[in-house]
């Protein structure tokens, strides 16, 4: 084989495949092999962190469920350091999330019917999950409490109580040289509407607040961004003190690339994984880059320096995966890269690329294979299929998120290409009767908002404020001459065309 793998092709394929699965992480992160830990992201892991941002399928669930992991939570200070980060002396409670043990946090059913007898004081909601999880069970306030109406109920009408029980478990960690972490995610699922979420995440954003004020116990709470944008969840007093600290969970090429290596290099298929290793180095040391040899940590191979943070090394590796160029020709570039080609097809409006994106990209280019004799183990074609791929999951995932994209982007399929001028899209929404249908869908509540936030700007300013509205979510941008461009990543899936670009999806018949 003329490879600088010692693997079949299709091994080498499979394992990619495997390697770029992605879990649910409703209650398990997954391999700790399966788990980066960037520099980049080392702002939005440490401790003192209170507020991590990041859009869908950046990571927020996933750290929420690592970091409740004590293996995860190793794997970090081995990455970052203990100067990085307090992982090594922490325990790791669940505030609220995705997962539905209610043993931990209550229900969103739960919470509305808490949130209207506690409506003048919700944050005692959270004090209650604390202290359910932290104060020990031979003191605990709530022995014979088994539900989190009689839980709450008792820090309601105990606040002094609930106060010393607190600071009995603050001098006990601080005896001890301990931490403990509170942690919260999916707040969009605190209750069935926006309006009654919205006091629900602002009562979690004043409880991490308030707990600011000890250094043993601290609360990080992943959010969405329009979240943190809607001034009706954060206006209350200091919140300056969360929101000026906040993290962001960001993903740069480099980092995604390393992502891929690690998972492939630790891949279940040992034979495959270890060929990809011992390939890597040959890779960069025939080529030039100076690389050290892969180590191997409590059971897990962790990239290579180089791998992590030299981009033409990454390249080298990648295009020995899928060759050289987006096409058959391997001496003609004309179409690209596949190492930069790739991202700049999976990056929203605003730049963005989600791990999740990227993973599901190169799950699906691994299912196909090049033509007969190709030693490729990914090939254009293939990747092309992936971007594809990758377009309907995220355009799934943001219609979950904001129902009301998809009556605004409806009438446009098929219908235009991209790039275009506002009228156009203007003209088409007015011929759908799209503002007729933003108002009446039922995914839209009194206030014109739907239950994971609605369109603010339309509500304002019409088909203008609309199309302002998908520019904020990074689906479309705006260029210079009143022209409206689309990423790849929405566009194929949403069914837009673009001379030259990936064939848009067309609807399946039924």
């Amino acid at each position: 084989m003329n490879t600088p793998f010692d693997v079949l092709p299709e091994s080498l394929r499979d394992a990619i495949a495997q390697a770029c699965e992605i879990t649910s992480t409703t209650n398990d992160p997954g391999k700790v092999a399966d788990a980066l830990v960037t520099f980049s992201q080392a702002r939005a892991l440490d401790f003192r962190t209170a507020i991590v941002r990041g859009g869908r399928g950046s990571g927020k669930s996933f750290w929420w469920a690592a970091l409740q992991k004590s293996d995860h939570r190793d794997w970090i200070v081995r990455t970052l350091g203990a100067k990085l980060s307090k992982a090594e002396n922490l325990e790791v409670y669940a505030g609220f999330g995705v997962s539905s043990d209610t043993d931990k946090y209550p229900s969103w059913r739960v919470l509305e019917e808490l949130a209207k007898t506690h409506s003048d004081h919700l944050e005692d909601i959270w004090m209650a999950v604390l202290l359910n999880h932290v104060v020990p069970a031979e003191v605990s306030p709530f022995v014979g409490n088994t539900s989190w109406k009689e839980r709450v109920g008792w820090v309601a009408s105990h606040v002094e109580e609930a106060e010393s029980h607190l600071r009995d478990v603050v001098r006990n960690l601080e005896k001890h040289g301990r931490h403990i972490l509170i942690a919260f995610d999916a707040l969009d699922r605190l209750a069935s509407t926006w309006q009654e979420i919205r006091p629900l995440a602002k009562s979690v954003l004043r409880f991490a607040l308030g707990l600011q004020s000890h250094t043993r116990i601290r609360a990080k709470v992943f959010l969405r961004p329009d979240m943190l944008e809607d001034t009706q969840i954060t206006a209350f007093p200091d919140a300056s003190k969360l929101l000026d600290s906040q993290a962001k969970l960001d993903w740069s090429r480099i980092d995604l690339f390393a992502l891929f290596f690690q998972r492939l290099g630790n891949a279940e298929d040992s034979a495959a994984a270890n060929a990809f290793r011992i390939g890597t180095v040959r890779i960069c040391q025939s080529c030039g880059f100076l690389t050290d040899e892969w180590t191997q940590q409590n059971g897990v191979w962790a990239v290579p320096k180089s791998l992590r943070s030299d981009d033409k090394a990454q390249k080298e590796i990648f295009h020995a995966l899928s060759g050289r160029a987006m096409s058959h020709n391997q001496g003609n570039v004309k179409r690209g890269y596949p190492y930069t080609w790739l991202p700049n097809h999976l990056a929203d409006s605003h730049d963005e690329i989600s791990p999740r994106s990227f993973l599901s990209a190169l799950r699906e280019a691994a299912r196909h294979q090049g033509p007969h004799g190709s030693e490729l183990s990914l090939y254009f074609t293939g990747i092309q299929k992936g971007v594809a791929k990758a377009s309907e999951t995220r355009v799934t995932e943001i219609t979950e998120d904001y129902p009301w994209v998809h009556i605004a982007m409806d009438p446009l399929r098929s219908q235009i290409n991209v790039p275009c001028n506002r009228k156009e899209i203007i003209d088409l929404w007015e011929s759908g009767n799209v503002s007729e249908s933003m108002r009446n869908t039922s995914s839209v509540d009194a206030e014109g908002q739907s239950p994971k936030l609605g369109p603010p700007k339309f509500l304002s300013s019409g088909l203008l404020g609309l199309l302002d509205d998908l520019i904020r979510l990074g689906i479309f941008s705006a260029q210079k001459g009143d022209r409206i461009q689309m990423p790849d990543v929405y566009r194929v899936a949403f069914g837009l065309g673009r001379r030259g670009g990936i064939p848009p999806m067309r609807p399946q018949p039924t």
